[in-house]
């Protein structure tokens, strides 16, 4: 079992378990459910020091149509920001539609910290769900640990 995301796709397919394998959301607290995600990704901005304004704005724009966003899940696995495109490529790829699933369950955005970066880099959610899973830890210590971790992050980061 791993857990993660749309993106490992082509690794999982890469590797000795190529068609031998199920993509399922996680369930959720209570039965039948989905539990919520993380939602993340890139962001989208123009600097307000830019020499070339309208070129910037216009390449903003295109990477953050619809259009765009279909060709970058074909092109390198991004799941589309809109809704009607995400269901699109789950219609043609059938394995992102637990992906899909999930963030319709209510999707849960990464605090706005420059703390989260650290956090992330440091891979303090993933190794919480390998020691759960594992049971190196059980779900209170584990949990506890990387909340730990979290908080010292955001105090640093002010």
């Amino acid at each position: 079992m791993a857990i993660g995301g749309d993106f490992s796709h082509a690794a999982v397919e890469a590797g000795t378990v190529k068609g031998k394998y199920a993509v399922v959301p996680l369930p959720g607290v209570k039965a039948g459910s989905v539990a919520p995600a993380f939602a993340g990704g890139n962001n989208l901005g123009v600097l307000k020091s830019t020499a070339h304004r309208t070129l910037a704005v216009d390449l903003m724009e295109e990477l953050a149509s619809k259009k765009t966003q279909s060709e970058l899940f074909d092109a390198m696995g991004f799941l589309p920001t809109y809704t009607d495109v995400r269901e699109q490529v789950a219609d043609r790829e059938p394995f992102v539609a637990p992906f899909v699933k999930t963030l319709a369950s209510g999707a849960r955005f990464v605090p706005a910290s420059p703390a989260w970066a650290q956090i992330d880099a440091s891979l303090v959610l993933p190794t919480m769900f390998q020691e759960i899973v594992s049971g190196k830890k059980d779900v209170t210590k584990a949990s506890d640990d990387a909340a730990k971790k979290m908080n010292d992050a955001f105090s640093s980061a002010g």
